[in-house]
């Protein structure tokens, strides 16, 4: 409930020489040859400024991908009546052209200031919430990957699902490619590959359900480092 950054990025809770946050998700991928995309939230810049830009910098320098990811929805007021457009009163799926491509263009080029001018790959819905809109802002700012469809989360945010939980990858109409968010069966249900995750299925058990589906494509797993 405080100190977001420190403890919910790094984190530090406060024990000498012990921490479990970024740094150590890297390392780990260091370890055993696997780079990880990092899809940061630029909006967090308006609340806490550098810190996350710091956090940027580390993953670019680590030699790992980092994308974008916003949360527009935590713009305060004040920002929307700088820039002479409506806050809007939707979340992200439902966004108006003109402050999908607000938010889409301000904060891919703070981003892309952030990695020295490498082109950004890859754009991540905060909450998963794609939208029309925000798919066509990202492209004009040349931004061809998306990765927001989670069948599961859909489902939790009362949304009809935009595509088979067995999606593996796909072209939407307006010309993104979507990598959705793999789903694994589980009691009856589908689940997001997410971690952290309630731990009824331990991990072996989980993969070689990934290992064993008949789906064909690549598999996305969320590590969240700020949850």
């Amino acid at each position: 409930d405080a100190d977001h950054v420190r403890r919910l990025i790094w984190g530090d809770f406060g024990q000498p020489r012990k921490s479990a946050g970024l740094r150590e998700m890297l390392a780990i991928g260091n370890e055993v040859g696997v780079p990880t995309t990092c899809f940061l939230d630029m909006v967090e810049t308006s609340l806490y400024g550098d810190r996350i830009r710091e956090v940027g910098r580390f993953v670019h320098e680590s030699g790992h991908d980092l994308e974008l990811h916003l949360h527009p929805e935590l713009l305060p007021r004040q920002y929307w009546q700088d820039r002479d457009i409506p806050r809007p009163r939707v979340m992200q799926q439902a966004y108006a052209p003109g402050a999908a491509k607000q938010v889409m263009k301000e904060f891919s080029a703070q981003l892309t200031e952030l990695v020295h001018g490498r082109e950004i790959s890859a754009y991540r819905a905060g909450s998963f919430r794609i939208g029309r809109h925000m798919l066509e802002a990202q492209l004009e700012c040349g931004i061809p990957i998306s990765s927001s469809v989670s069948y599961e989360s859909f489902l939790n945010q009362n949304r009809m699902p935009l595509a088979p939980p067995w999606e593996r990858i796909f072209q939407w109409d307006v010309g993104a490619l979507e990598l959705p968010i793999t789903q694994i069966w589980q009691k009856q249900a589908w689940r997001v590959l997410a971690m952290p995750m309630k731990r009824e299925l331990g991990f072996e058990e989980m993969f070689s359900m990934i290992d064993a589906s008949p789906v064909a494509g690549p598999v996305t797993m969320i590590m969240h480092s700020w949850s």
